[in-house]
């Protein structure tokens, strides 16, 4: 496994990676690599319309095969090019709860601001990550196999095993961005500030999304326990999770033994 405790793997600089080391990684022959990079379709089923997090998403689900492929580059990259420390999305030992705790309220006014990118990985085009591989440092052969293996059809997956691998090396970010703030003014200076980021990197922040939650997903009402994913970050011993997550939760688990009742 690539970047095992076991194992003494060099990380190398992007200038360093080849396409016979992704080869490796992903242990098949260097020629196949080319091909898959060249039409990465092979690995996936049809693209499909599903209900995801509450709205409707193009979803890429990976084959048997190509799932199996696709999780050794993932392996491979989460070791070469790790995650930024602020990055818990996708990140190996890091969760929602390891976000959250970030947060933990530092001020008597805290305030959560929460900002979602819109359509995060069709926005991001095979084109703009082997630009944004190249500004990193990869050569154009290495950039080129990447930037094939980690999209399809044109843009980034959802519901690769390399999705996130993408959006670390095209933006060292997440689709989802939370910051901690002291007051409106303050959260809305950060909000700018995110949106100018990513709008360099051809992205814009869900504006729909954000103004049901007021300012860009806004500061949420100090009436309420200030949450970062469903957590409440109030607590001076620790995060808790909320009671309308904890009774969802309880719900489904509920349902599900239901059901489990009938089939059986």
């Amino acid at each position: 496994m690539i970047g095992s405790a076991n194992q003494k793997v060099r990380r190398k600089p992007p200038a360093e990676v080849t396409v016979s080391d992704i080869a490796q990684a992903m242990a098949l022959p260097t020629e196949r690599v080319w091909a898959l990079s060249a039409d990465s379709r092979v690995l996936f089923h049809a693209r499909e319309r599903r209900f995801v997090r509450g709205k409707m998403r193009d979803i890429d689900p990976p084959t048997s095969a190509g799932r199996a492929i696709l999780r050794r580059l993932h392996r491979f990259l989460a070791w070469q090019f790790p995650p930024h420390c602020l990055v818990h999305g996708g990140a190996i030992g890091r969760s929602c709860f390891s976000s959250a705790r970030v947060h933990r309220r530092k001020h008597a006014k805290q305030l959560i601001v929460q900002v979602d990118v819109f359509n995060c990985y069709p926005s991001i085009s095979t084109a703009a990550v082997d630009a944004a591989l190249l500004r990193r440092g990869f050569s154009a052969d290495t950039a080129s196999i990447l930037s094939g293996l980690l999209t399809v059809s044109g843009c980034v997956a959802q519901g690769s095993p390399v999705s996130c691998d993408a959006l670390n090396l095209y933006t060292r970010t997440y689709d989802d961005i939370t910051i901690s703030c002291t007051s409106e003014h303050e959260a809305a200076a950060a909000t700018a500030f995110v949106s100018e980021e990513l709008a360099r990197a051809q992205l814009e922040v869900n504006r729909r999304k954000a103004h049901r939650r007021g300012v860009q997903r806004g500061s949420q009402p100090r009436a309420s326990p200030p949450t970062v994913h469903g957590l409440i970050v109030s607590r001076g011993r620790g995060v808790a999770i909320a009671h309308q997550q904890s009774s969802k939760a309880l719900s489904l688990a509920s349902a599900y033994s239901r059901g489990c009742r009938v089939v059986s």
